[in-house]
């Protein structure tokens, strides 16, 4: 059970159907069907808990680039993973991609250097 504790989380999803996407800030994306993880953090209010629950609700603002994702009912949620309390996100990313997961670029990574913070696990 998740508390209000903040840190990162892995937002693991499979999406049924390949998708086009394009944000706010005029990004486009092409995912294809597959498994996917989403790293992300949530050191605001509410923490790990409202995060999560926030990715789950498909009627919301569209503000993060999962936003894009989360609103369509293309996906299917499988499991989140938290690490309370630590902001791992960008070194979990780079773990990721070095452990050869498919970053998709740009996504989710505006505010870090990092080639994306969604990557595609299997086709």
């Amino acid at each position: 059970m998740l508390r209000s504790q903040k840190g990162t989380y892995l937002f693991i999803f499979l999406l049924r159907e390949e998708l086009l996407i394009k944000t706010k800030g005029g990004k486009s994306f092409f995912l294809p069907k597959g498994i996917y993880v989403y790293v992300g953090s949530a050191l605001g209010k509410g923490g790990l808990k409202a995060r999560i629950e926030r990715h789950l609700k498909r009627n919301k603002k569209l503000h993060w680039h999962l936003d894009y994702i989360t609103t369509t009912d293309k996906w299917v949620f499988l499991a989140s993973v938290p690490f309370e309390g630590k902001k791992w996100e960008c070194k979990i990313a780079r773990l990721l991609e070095k452990f050869g997961f498919e970053p998709i670029k740009g996504f989710g990574c505006s505010d870090c250097s990092c080639t994306s913070h969604l990557f595609r696990l299997s086709p």
